[in-house]
């Protein structure tokens, strides 16, 4: 015991430790640290990539901070072993340049021409900033090493190597490197530039030319792309971001906390006569009942107008950058009118600190929950399944299919929901899929300044990882690995009968950003929803299907009942 604390002293306070420490207490002092930070990572909902607020977290800070004294001593660790220096600025920087390299590089395999050009440079310098990597992040030596990097992007460099009539010099050495007789040279020699054959004016023309090129066909496509009628008017306009409320005054009883800035500029619902005139006294709830906390709220059932409703109330109302999250979700849940979208009903509070949100309560459940139970139950007794029985309540496809719905909505409405999972689709008394929790949804517009590590990470797009501008097609490819979570009946990537590997957030957001990692499938699953899944799925959000498109394939699915 005398030995572990003076090893936490080292770790977490650098202080000098008379005691050296063998690789296996280095590597127990690392377990324990990372089984702390998970708890406590799960409790806060604090996701891995969110480097600001995991690192935060005294428990996770002590893991990384145990990861590096255990490489430090060249001791053997795992390759799924923390970056010792995660939490780092300069690891930050080379972790967001790497994940746009990786991008740039898998979309190689596709390109032609001038934009051959840029892609293959990318390839080039992803292999080049392999090493500042490693040394930035302080990654196990075993991992991400450059042949096996090699190995993942075969198909772009190949298709570089032939495009641009490339010398067989790492990495590009794909016909030695394919037999695994590629050898990758000692020193750096191989970051000498194997392209410069082909630069000069060439490669700036090339690039312009390119990056207008795919900006202006993501306009064409966005102007193009089909809206759906509203099914009713919306609460409010959708004005949202466009014409921010500022408070007028300082509200003294209710911004009291030092966290807030003085000079408040959050687009305060309390002063928007839209939304007042939604407001619920808190006197008018009865036989409210705590029914769960996490990272972001509360959640409450209770009566009111004679009805039952959930109450979803901001957890921390003293937090600014709360406050103004829960804000834009008000906004933007009052905006939403749709069948297959959780009713919004009002907004309540006393005080800033307290304000909620009313809405429909959803008698069904979530739908991970009930996949869950279903998994748990002897398969003749699964009654949710792609195509149901005559007794069953809904089916795999029609909960599908009613998301499809609410996409369509939404991305007709110009906003990204941005975390499209089974945990966010409900089911009312009727079994009537309705998806909800529109916590980091955001007009589609403003898809240029959101974060990348919003979200959850493996449902995340590739181009959601890389900081790029991304579109409503990021929500396409969540819907696919919504579609591997119904055919799972869990969520992916949790090695469970031998389908995903289980993984961690680090490992899934590298190996998605390459291209190396999608959800697999069992082979219950009907050839046209594998389909449409592998589609949902596809690397290059153009290759992607649209909302509306989605609706009138699981339309007909449905409507004919048996898949061909």
């Amino acid at each position: 015991m005398g030995a572990s604390w003076r090893s936490l002293c080292v770790i977490l306070f650098c202080m000098p430790c008379s005691v050296a420490l063998t690789c296996d207490e280095l590597g127990d002092l690392y377990s324990l640290a990372k089984a702390n930070c998970s708890k406590i990572q799960v409790a806060q909902q604090v996701d891995y990539l969110n480097a600001e607020k995991w690192c935060a977290i005294p428990e996770c800070f002590a893991t990384v901070a145990a990861a590096a004294a255990w490489m430090k001593n060249n001791c053997p660790v795992p390759i799924d072993t923390y970056p010792g220096f995660y939490c780092s600025d300069n690891c930050r920087i080379a972790i967001s340049r790497h994940s746009a390299l990786t991008l740039q590089c898998g979309a190689a395999r596709w390109s032609t021409g001038d934009s051959a050009l840029k892609y293959c440079l990318g390839c080039q310098y992803l292999f080049g900033n392999l090493s500042q990597l490693h040394s930035d992040c302080d990654l196990p030596l075993a991992s991400y090493n450059a042949i096996s990097l090699q190995q993942n992007y075969l198909s772009s460099l190949s298709s570089c190597q032939i495009t641009l009539n490339l010398a067989a010099v790492f990495p590009f050495n794909i016909t030695t490197a394919s037999t695994g007789n590629g050898a990758v040279p000692d020193s750096p020699t191989y970051l000498i530039p194997v392209l410069s054959i082909c630069l000069g004016s060439v490669v700036l023309l090339g690039i312009v030319s390119c990056i207008f090129y795919r900006r202006r066909s993501r306009s064409k496509d966005r102007l193009s792309m089909p809206r759906m009628t509203t099914m009713r008017t919306s609460t409010l306009d959708m004005d949202l971001d466009q014409h921010p409320y500022v408070l007028r005054t300082q509200d003294r009883a209710s911004m009291t906390s030092s966290a807030i800035p003085a000079i408040c500029s959050t687009n305060d619902v309390r002063f928007d006569p839209r939304i007042i005139r939604l407001r619920i006294p808190q006197n008018e709830f009865t036989e409210k009942t705590l029914l769960m906390h996490g990272g972001q709220g509360h959640i409450y059932r209770a009566q009111w107008n004679r009805q039952i409703v959930i109450i979803k109330q901001i957890k921390n109302g003293k937090d600014y950058t709360a406050i103004q999250e829960f804000m834009q979700e008000i906004r933007i849940s009052a905006a939403l009118r749709h069948p297959h979208v959780v009713q919004f009903l009002g907004v309540s509070w006393s005080t800033l600190h307290d304000i909620a949100i009313v809405s429909d309560y959803m008698a069904g459940g979530d739908v991970l929950s009930i996949l869950r139970d279903q998994r748990n139950r002897p398969i003749e007794e699964q009654w949710l399944q792609w195509i149901p029985p005559a007794d069953a309540f809904t089916s795999k496809l029609r909960i599908a299919y009613e998301v499809s719905l609410a996409l369509a909505y939404m991305h007709a409405m110009d906003l990204v929901h941005r975390d499209i999972k089974a945990k966010n689709v409900v089911l009312n008394s009727q079994y009537v899929a309705k998806l909800c929790d529109f916590g980091i949804s955001r007009p589609l517009e403003a898809t240029a300044t959101m974060t990348v590590n919003k979200g959850t990470v493996m449902y995340m797009a590739p181009e959601v990882f890389t900081g790029e501008r991304y579109s409503e097609k990021a929500d396409i490819y969540s819907f696919g690995v919504l579609l591997a979570e119904l055919d799972l009946m869990d969520t992916p990537y949790g090695g469970r009968d031998g389908q995903d590997a289980m993984l961690g957030d680090a490992q899934i957001a590298f190996q998605v950003v390459e291209g190396g990692l999608r959800p697999k499938f069992t082979e219950r699953i009907p050839d046209d929803i594998l389909v449409l899944a592998d589609q949902c799925l596809s690397y290059v959000d153009r290759d992607r299907p649209s909302a509306q498109q989605l609706v009138q394939i699981l339309k007909n699915l449905v409507a004919h009942s048996v898949l061909i």
